[in-house]
């Protein structure tokens, strides 16, 4: 009975692959929720945090000498909420100097436009390219204290422009392809909170791209 259902089930999916990957040879449209990890301290001292995205996108075949290359221009929309949290010691503080704590909290919306070229590997798995501009739009919140001193609350709003480059792999089925990517992404950012800073970060994806 259970060699039946695994035999049935990989059976349907063969069919929903296979029908599925002949989109990849028409223009179409694609809808792609998607959540993953942002990494972020190769370039900050933020810690890692859940990103969650919905992209919106439309792919072109374009044929190179016979052999088609999907060609696609998407438009990300992301969240996330990274923070820090930490100490140290000041010798402003006191006549002796003292210790003081710090809780970083970000809130950070981005948006990007990225172009990306398809290569298949075999008839249902693919790999790609992507990359283009991203605008960053961050909300920062710093509370800090020394001791039974509370500093207060410090927020600032920023925004800043940067570029992105992935690289990715997709296993096609049913109506669009589950997909896998790891990109880096950054721009440099200046703050009345932190000075000068970077968003530079890695992040890794996982998603569902529906074509329609």
């Amino acid at each position: 009975m259970t060699m039946r259902i695994l035999t049935a089930t990989g059976a349907l999916l063969a069919v929903l692959a296979f029908s599925s990957a002949a989109l990849a040879d028409k223009p179409g449209y694609f809808v792609a929720p998607h959540v993953g990890v942002l990494v972020p301290q190769l370039a900050t001292e933020l810690d890692s945090s859940v990103v969650f995205g919905l992209e919106l996108g439309y792919v072109v075949p374009v044929d190179m000498g016979g052999f088609v290359r999907p060609l696609g221009f998407e438009f990300d929309v992301m969240g996330t909420l990274p923070g820090a949290s930490g100490g140290g010691t000041s010798e402003q503080l006191g006549e002796d100097g003292g210790t003081y704590d710090y809780d970083v909290r970000v809130t950070m919306v981005i948006l990007e436009l990225t172009a990306s070229w398809r290569f298949d590997i075999t008839d249902i798995v693919g790999v790609y390219v992507q990359a283009g501009p991203r605008a960053y739009f961050i909300q920062t919140t710093v509370d800090a204290s020394s001791g039974t001193a509370d500093f207060g609350r410090r927020t600032q709003g920023d925004n800043a422009f940067g570029g992105v480059f992935a690289v990715g792999g997709d296993l096609t089925l049913g109506p669009g392809a589950v997909f896998l990517a790891a990109e880096y992404a950054g721009s440099d950012l200046k703050t009345r909170l932190a000075g000068d800073a970077n968003t530079g970060a890695l992040a890794f994806d996982l998603g569902y791209r529906i074509r329609f």
